[in-house]
């Protein structure tokens, strides 16, 4: 089984929970790029969850730079076109759109085997352990766990996510297509 791995999206727990059974492509390594074989698996996260999750990634490995004060808030840069940009180039991969490593839900959908939702990761897991019959297989830690420590997250404003959700539109297009469903 392959793991296309959409950067913010559960793949790294993912993949260490699935062990032998999966192996993880890299961030530059896009669906048009597999072969058919071996069967492929990704996860998708709402937009703005997971624009909030990189900036939250960045910010943390910021903390220790002198000029982290000054850092701009994550509405400051949601807000700001200039600001989503500069955070993109700076940090790359993390901000690219999931359309960057699906195309669309359409195209997901015919070439995967399954798409998992970072949102049910933890019941997507069950049904791909089952199918792959990895009984030994478990997450790492349960989502309640993983979004217990909420405090430390970014939250945006209204105006923010509505920045956000413009911004990647083709996500947002993406996901409500794929909305519940899965191959």
């Amino acid at each position: 089984m392959t793991l296309l791995h959409v950067p913010k999206t559960g793949g790294v727990a993912l993949s260490h929970a699935l062990g032998r059974h999966v192996h993880r492509m890299g961030h530059e390594t896009r669906l048009e790029q597999l072969p058919l074989w071996p069967p492929i698996i990704t996860i998708v996260r709402d937009p703005v969850a997971r624009w909030i999750s990189g900036y939250d990634m960045v910010t943390r490995q910021k903390r220790h730079v002198p000029e982290f004060d000054r850092w701009p808030t994550a509405d400051a840069i949601a807000l700001d076109p200039e600001g989503r940009a500069w955070l993109g180039n700076y940090w790359g991969r993390v901000f690219d759109p999931q359309v960057h490593w699906l195309r669309s839900a359409r195209y997901a959908e015919r070439r995967c085997w399954y798409i998992a939702h970072t949102e049910t990761l933890d019941a997507d897991f069950e049904t791909m352990r089952e199918a792959l019959g990895a009984i030994e297989c478990v997450m790492p830690v349960k989502a309640a766990l993983r979004n217990a420590n909420q405090a430390d997250k970014s939250v945006l404003s209204p105006a923010a996510q509505a920045a956000i959700r413009e911004h990647y539109a083709a996500d947002c297009e993406l996901m409500e297509a794929l909305d519940g469903r899965h191959p």
